[in-house]
């Protein structure tokens, strides 16, 4: 389902609905889907209604800010952050909340002092307003930045230190909680006043552990775990991990290794290993190395469908990803051969790769473009794409350049064309018809009953006459389109097929470039695992961008609009080649994520 656009409801109120979205996705840690909406809050702050308005302007940069360091993209936070600081008198509430942000910040890239100097001033801000949710969390970080300085300078009295501040962030927590238990209208905060203490406890059992106290360490972690079993689960994920994470490692410690193993391989929506490494840091990789020397599992998805090493390459941390894959390499090592196991860890850490692409190519570049829904939106998006394979040798041995057969060509060649017939030509942004160039996608399903088959196509061409026909009918449709101006895109041609992975890897970002897609739909299209991928990418598309059109051809009636309510689910579908089946499921997950 849609939200009501600016334009049918005003700036102001899209924005506070986007806001609020957000809110309720950062709160459940869906972070991909935040940023989604901050960035399209943040885009609304250019309306010329909402210019003047500084204070929406520097909420979005808070939230983004927050979004991006959960993520593990310290370095989008930081520049958010330094843009924003200086925005923020003394006096200005939201400066508590960022200076706060900013020493986590801090603490994440190992710059302690800075982060403890941070915390220390959010501290003292919040004991002047009188804001106990602020020092709480304040206090806190100021005793975890405190145990890390002590750990490294070997000082006891630090340590000490450390666990004064964090037992005071208990207590404030618990302060809190009693408070929202009996007033009615704090009722909603009792859950994140819950996190507070399980979070303060968790940290705290580690300054025990540090000391040596390995019984003091264990009832303090289990009283963290046991917080989240009082009522429904902690809604980040991630704390719940976390939680069980020390928990664990106070029992490892104590020599309770069966036990401690229960806590870091037990099936939940986010397992420890994936929770370090959406926050990548010297002090989360030591934890994973903790959690590698115990033997733990470290390659079970989150509910999101990204695993450890997802994000681990995301964040760009190449110790994480170290320990990740020597975890991986242990588990299919077992059984196989030396060959086998270098195979499947380069497989899986390509994958991961192509998911930090998508992300940066269409996330963070094409995706703000097609926001802006602009009448050029299309052509615009050819270009940043075009810009960032260009610009990008990762990107571009990754996916293909956006190409397509003109419709002239298309028209005269009689059959499909391969992609070394010589028809195929890529979108050039300089070339001087740019700017009108409209592609069309065609997706059909192969025709050729030989199972060894090489050409989609039957004897009769049956499927080439279709597309003719269909596009013969689109351009009645679109009586301002000239024929001249028309490409196609159709896979056979468009990817090489002798090396078609790049293509392949490319493709819904090659869908969002097209202005429309065309189903060539008899009694066995939506049952193919393929044309259901491409479906759903176009649907997704359509939906979430308003820019995008999807028709469908019949055999009897010709070219109609696609139905809103089909719903696809590629996964399950037939495949002509069941090897196919992962990459048709891994662009299934990623249409889901980026759209």
């Amino acid at each position: 389902m849609t939200s009501p656009t600016a334009h049918e409801i005003g700036p102001e109120q899209a924005w506070d609905e986007l806001m609020a979205r957000g809110k309720q996705h950062a709160q459940e840690a869906q972070w991909e889907l935040a940023l989604q909406v901050y960035t399209t809050a943040m885009s609304l702050c250019s309306d010329p209604t909402l210019q003047s308005d500084t204070a929406r302007r520097h909420r979005v940069l808070k939230d983004l800010a927050y979004t991006n360091r959960c993520m593990g993209r310290y370095e989008q936070s930081l520049t958010i952050l330094d843009e924003l600081v200086p925005q923020l008198s003394t006096s200005d509430p939201l400066r508590l909340n960022v200076t706060g942000e900013l020493g986590v910040l801090y603490r994440q890239l190992n710059r302690l002092e800075e982060a403890r100097d941070a915390f220390y001033e959010q501290y003292k801000l919040a004991t002047q307003l009188n804001e106990l949710q602020r020092m709480c969390r304040a206090v806190g970080n100021l005793g975890m930045a405190n145990y890390q300085l002590a750990q490294r300078d070997h000082d006891t009295g630090l340590l000490d230190l450390a666990a004064k501040q964090l037992q005071e962030r208990v207590r404030l927590a618990q302060d809190l909680r009693d408070a929202s238990a009996a007033d009615p209208t704090k009722a909603s905060k009792h859950d994140y006043y819950t996190i507070l203490k399980a979070v303060g406890l968790s940290r705290l059992s580690i300054c025990y552990s540090a000391r040596g106290d390995n019984h003091r360490a264990v009832a303090t972690a289990l009283e963290a775990v046991q917080l989240e079993t009082e009522g429904r689960p902690f809604s980040d994920s991630s704390v719940e991990a976390i939680s069980r994470f020390f928990y664990g490692r106070a029992l490892y410690r104590a020599g309770r290794q069966r036990e401690a193993l229960e806590q870091f391989d037990l099936p939940k929506k986010c397992s420890p290993a994936v929770a370090f490494c959406k926050e990548p840091s010297v002090e989360h990789c030591e934890y994973l190395q903790e959690l590698l020397d115990a033997g733990a599992q470290m390659d079970t998805p989150d509910e999101h469908g990204y695993h450890a090493l997802d994000y681990a390459v995301f964040n760009g941390n190449k110790t994480a990803q170290r320990i990740i894959l020597k975890s991986l390499e242990r588990n299919v090592s077992q059984n196989s051969t030396a060959e086998d196991v270098s195979e499947r860890l380069d497989k899986r850490l390509e994958e991961a790769r192509l998911r930090k692409h998508y992300r940066e190519i269409f996330q963070d570049q094409m995706r703000p473009v097609l926001l802006s829904r602009k009448d050029d939106s299309l052509h615009r998006i050819r270009q940043t794409y075009a810009s960032a394979i260009d610009s990008n040798i990762d990107f571009s041995k990754s996916f293909d350049r956006l190409k397509f057969v003109k419709y002239a060509d298309f028209l005269t060649f009689n059959h499909f064309p391969r992609s070394n017939d010589g028809l195929t030509q890529k979108f050039n942004p300089k070339a001087t018809n740019a700017a009108s160039q409209h592609i069309v996608f065609i997706s059909y399903r192969w025709v050729n009953r030989n199972p060894w088959a090489r050409y989609p196509d039957n004897a009769e061409n049956k499927q080439y006459h279709r597309i003719l026909l269909a596009i013969s009918e689109y351009l009645t449709l679109h009586p301002s389109l000239h024929p001249s101006n028309l490409g196609i895109w159709i896979d056979f041609a468009c990817i090489d097929q002798d090396a078609p992975m790049p293509g392949i890897s490319a493709l819904p970002l090659i869908i969002a470039q097209c202005d429309a897609l065309i189903s060539l739909v008899d009694e066995q299209y939506h049952q193919r695992a393929w044309c259901s991928v491409e479906v759903m990418m176009v649907q997704a598309l359509r939906e979430r961008y308003g820019v995008h059109v999807w028709y469908e051809h019949v055999l009897e009636g010709g070219l109609r609009r696609g139905s809103r309510e089909l719903k696809p689910e590629p996964g399950g579908k037939e495949l002509g080649v069941e090897r196919d089946r992962e990459r048709v499921v891994f662009l299934e997950r990623q249409c889901r994520l980026l759209c």
